[in-house]
């Protein structure tokens, strides 16, 4: 809430500094606004934040881990939504008459097979 804060102010004066025809930069207090690139507040700040997406990512990985595994006969929703398999990095699809395959492509040289949506293969796992 700080930074909605500080960014409102940032705005305000800016609008107030158009008005008066000097330039923001100018106008703005240094506590309103972020601190200078490369300085030692910038850089805590950015590794602080690079910090928590990686914290974010790791709870994700863990939690899709946490998932069952992939089975014949499940749907590609069921396996995207609900599987430790998730989405796949690609998908290599062959249409022919009245019939879709699928090949979803993982990292680790994995994949899984789907005929009109079901699985019905699983390789590399």
């Amino acid at each position: 809430m700080h930074r909605l804060a500080a960014l409102l102010a940032v705005a305000a004066i800016g609008a107030q500094a158009q008005e008066a025809g000097t330039p923001a930069a100018e106008a703005a207090p240094a506590s309103a606004v972020d601190p200078a690139p490369g300085s030692k507040e910038w850089y805590d700040a950015r590794m602080a934040a690079i910090g928590a997406e990686q914290k974010a990512l790791d709870d994700a990985a863990a939690a899709q881990a946490k998932k069952p595994g992939a089975r014949i006969g499940m749907t590609a929703k069921q396996v995207r939504d609900t599987t430790s398999w998730g989405t796949p990095e690609s998908v290599n699809t062959t249409i022919t008459a009245g019939h879709k395959r699928e090949q979803w492509v993982y990292d680790g040289n994995q994949y899984l097979y789907f005929d009109n949506g079901r699985l019905t293969a699983i390789q590399g796992h």
